[in-house]
């Protein structure tokens, strides 16, 4: 941390040597935890408890407080400050600083200085790292390209719970980039990621289970859930997937209007296959009123006009 006042050196000093000695801290991260169950949270004063906590070198204090930077939770958001703290709090081997200041350098195409961070982090067990670094050597970003080294990073970032790394993986293993088609590996890797929260990967797994094996009223159950699933999150394809579920009696019961929802909501999105839908449906009344004009609008998106 730069400081440039005299006083303000003299304090931190006095600080640093009073958490040297085990006190301090800790009634600040007492007192930021106090603001928040007010009834209405006192987000200004939560920074400040974190200021003054984070003044007694609390590795997990600095963490805090560069978190509080970054988004702007009780103060304005100061990306330049949080890299400072994540990069002082790095050095100390807070391995979530690490990553955080690899992160924040990556994104500003600092790819040299953001390397050894993330290199920390993964050392640290920080899955995320290895994703980022996986990605570093895939477009030869500070290092020289590798697909080795992306393919095995991205496998040990899924391995080690990057839902992001999983979705991935999945995709390898469809198309065969691990060397061979894997389905049952795609799978199991998109399910992990489901429960990683990443909705994408309900979507792949409703296809898979959609197509291309038509009729199979089972996986069809399965497909129409998966895609209810990435649905929810505003997936435009899902939401069209799950249109067409409704539309067409796919997995479940028939419901046009229901359908027709899903398909305007993934329009609304720029979907093409939706586009072309939604103005067909207002041509035939197909879960909606007949309506030439908004037919001749949803044509017009269609064509980019």
């Amino acid at each position: 941390m730069k400081i440039t006042s005299i006083i303000l050196v003299l304090l931190l000093s006095i600080s640093v040597q009073l958490y040297a000695s085990g006190g301090g801290e800790e009634q600040y991260i007492a007192q930021a935890k106090a603001c928040l169950k007010q009834r209405s949270p006192d987000l200004r004063g939560y920074f400040k408890a974190y200021q003054k906590a984070a003044q007694f070198g609390d590795p997990e204090a600095i963490y805090e407080l560069a978190q509080l930077h970054s988004i702007g939770f009780g103060c304005k958001v100061d990306a330049d400050k949080a890299l400072e703290l994540h990069q002082q709090n790095a050095v100390s081997g807070h391995k979530e600083s690490a990553l955080c200041a690899g992160i924040l350098l990556y994104q500003r195409q600092q790819y040299g200085k953001a390397r050894p961070l993330l290199e920390q982090a993964a050392a640290g067990g920080q899955a995320e790292a290895k994703l980022i670094l996986s990605i570093m050597y895939l477009h030869g970003q500070g290092v020289n390209a590798s697909e080795q080294k992306h393919l095995a990073l991205m496998k040990q970032a899924a391995q080690e719970g990057s839902a992001r790394a999983q979705e991935q993986v999945g995709l390898y293993h469809q198309s065969g980039r691990f060397g061979k088609i894997d389905m049952q590996a795609a799978r199991d890797n998109w399910r992990a990621a489901l429960v990683g929260d990443n909705k994408r990967s309900a979507y792949y797994l409703g296809m898979m289970y959609r197509y291309p094996r038509l009729g199979d009223r089972q996986r069809e159950k399965l497909a129409r859930y998966y895609f209810k699933e990435a649905a929810l999150e505003s997936i435009a394809a899902a939401q069209y997937e799950l249109g067409l579920c409704y539309l067409l009696s796919i997995g479940g019961e028939k419901n046009a209007t229901v359908g027709f929802e899903y398909i305007a909501d993934a329009a609304m999105q720029g979907e093409p296959r939706a586009l072309q839908l939604i103005s067909l449906s207002y041509v035939l009344g197909w879960g909606n009123k007949a309506s030439r004009s908004n037919a001749l609008y949803w044509m017009l998106q269609v064509a980019g006009k």
